[in-house]
């Protein structure tokens, strides 16, 4: 005879009590997680910007001396001609220079045209550097340039890409002055 007391039964599932502490326990983690992942979206978007425009000066830089000609980058939103103005947030797009004024003419060649991948990220150049311009030596004309990058998520991590007139860049959390990067 097989008998089995009533109460020393095999439970199956779980109680109240270990489904309310569990559920707490993943609120709280997602509650610290969801901050510190939007810090670390801004960050990479802010620091892949910079490299992405980076990347589109030493393109642009490498052209003008492998093909000893002028070579400009400038802002432009439809990757024909250039905008003109201060803001390459929505694009740019680099040229050979073939008459050296400064304005891409159809039989003119594009190199690149770029863009960035998110719309909350600002670049500003410097006032007086709408364009690029390199020479076939690597140089740029003209004094030299700040690219100002702002993240609208996180204006604390604001970075600069000074280009000298060697045509060389860096990356700083400052400005070519040494104050800090404005993006008004």
């Amino acid at each position: 005879m097989d008998v089995t007391h009533p109460l020393r039964r095999r439970q199956r599932g779980v109680t109240l009590l270990e489904l309310v502490a569990t559920t707490a326990t993943a609120l709280v983690v997602t509650a610290v997680a969801i901050p510190t992942y939007s810090d670390f979206t801004a960050v990479q978007e802010t620091a892949a910007a910079a490299n992405t425009l980076v990347g589109a000066l030493a393109l642009v830089r490498h052209d003008a001396v492998t093909r000893q000609s002028e070579v400009v980058l400038c802002a432009s939103v439809t990757g024909t001609t250039c905008s003109g103005g201060y803001d390459w947030s929505q694009g740019w797009m680099g040229f050979i220079d073939t008459d050296r004024d400064r304005v891409r003419d159809s039989d003119e060649p594009r190199l690149l045209v770029g863009n960035l991948a998110t719309k909350r990220v600002k670049v500003i150049t410097s006032s007086g550097r709408r364009k690029i311009v390199y020479q076939a030596d690597g140089s740029t004309r003209g004094t030299n340039a700040t690219f100002r990058i702002c993240n609208s998520r996180d204006p604390d991590r604001r970075r600069a890409i000074i280009l000298n007139g060697a045509g060389r860049t860096r990356i700083s959390k400052r400005d070519a002055s040494g104050d800090p990067i404005s993006c008004e």
